[in-house]
């Protein structure tokens, strides 16, 4: 692996062991962390993929690219905040989850819904809010992710040409996985 100097507020991207379509996304807060979303376990098959519990966290960056190439992602510097505002932006939304985890327990006793309709918003979903969101959002304060939009072009492209099953496998990817209830709606046509 080649040796490339990250500084802080840098958008990182690394290939997945899924091969080069699927990217993995965080940035870079100083030394050697990155905030970025983690499964809770080791990704070993489609179903670990979909279906682990996904959040927000700070991790080494050895953790990270768990041995793989990273890649400084570039942006038009004209449309970045400042690398401080980046990772004021990433530490912040680590905590909103982590406010937002304990706000939800809460409202789920009738506590704070303000706090649990927040942290609704940065609840990982594959198709929705991504690890590519995340940095995007935090690097230039829109969140997109062209990996998705690309994958939503060829989907589109799928679905007129061939499987009428297209708009419910959409539908199920676009789950919330920080739950691990699926529930029926997501498996219905």
């Amino acid at each position: 692996m080649a040796e490339i100097t990250l500084r802080k507020g840098d958008h990182l991207r690394v290939d997945t062991s899924w091969g080069p379509w699927i990217e993995h996304h965080g940035i870079c807060v100083g030394g050697t962390d990155v905030i970025h979303f983690k499964r809770d376990r080791e990704v070993k098959n489609v179903f670990d993929f979909f279906f682990s519990h996904v959040l927000i966290d700070k991790t080494p960056i050895e953790a990270f690219h768990e041995g793989r190439e990273v890649v400084i992602v570039r942006h038009d510097p004209a449309f970045c905040y400042p690398p401080d505002e980046v990772v004021e932006t990433a530490e912040y939304l680590l905590w909103l989850q982590t406010e937002g985890l304990q706000s939800e327990k809460k409202a789920q006793r009738g506590g704070d819904k303000q706090r649990e309709e927040q942290f609704k918003e940065i609840k990982y979903k594959f198709l929705g809010f991504n690890c590519e969101h995340f940095a995007n959002l935090c690097k230039t304060g829109c969140k997109e992710s062209p990996q998705v939009d690309n994958a939503k072009e060829k989907a589109n492209y799928a679905a007129i040409i061939s499987t009428p099953f297209l708009p419910s496998l959409l539908k199920f990817l676009s789950f919330d996985t920080s739950t691990s209830d699926l529930g029926s709606d997501y498996l219905d046509p």
